[in-house]
């Protein structure tokens, strides 16, 4: 089954970085991040995660964690909305049935607060990896290209999540 659109897989080799990063404990099921960013204010009136020292291109932010709800498809749209209900912090998590989705929205890490920019946008400086690590999956956030310290993380949140919000 393809992954859902706001996730992306890696290469190989950064599959393999991966899965050392969750298997070392390098990427807090805690805090969920390094230590590498900060939330502060962005520009939009919410808050935004940022970068606190200049990021290399694949760098390893940290795990989008949240609670686990089962209970509608990806693929229905309308039941989907009606149990997502104002969650924004919801991405569908990558289990066979499509069924299975993370919310960040009562707990979860820091990267609850990474914001959206469009695929090709200047912005768009993030991307999240599906990553299959002894049996469960693990939602990583990583950098496309380099980001200067103080810039805001952002990454395309995809189709499915503007379908649910609009």
């Amino acid at each position: 089954e393809a992954l859902a659109d706001e996730l992306t897989p890696p290469t190989e080799l950064l599959r393999r970085r991966c899965v050392e990063e969750v298997r070392s404990g390098g990427v807090s099921a805690t805090a969920g991040v390094d230590t590498s960013t900060y939330v502060a204010p962005d520009a939009h009136g919410g808050h935004g995660l940022f970068a606190a020292t200049a990021l290399p291109r694949h760098h390893i932010i940290g795990e989008y964690t949240g609670t686990l709800a089962r209970g509608f498809l990806a693929s229905d749209t309308t039941a989907c909305s009606a149990a997502c209900g104002a969650d924004r912090y919801l991405m569908r998590y990558p289990d066979a049935a499509g069924s299975l989705h993370l919310s960040a929205r009562s707990a979860g890490s820091l990267l609850r607060f990474v914001n959206h920019a469009p695929r090709g946008a200047p912005a768009n400086n993030a991307t999240c990896w599906a990553v299959l690590v002894d049996g469960a999956f693990h939602t990583l956030v990583a950098t496309t290209r380099a980001v200067e310290k103080g810039e805001e993380l952002a990454y395309d949140y995809g189709a499915a999540y503007w379908a649910r919000h609009g």
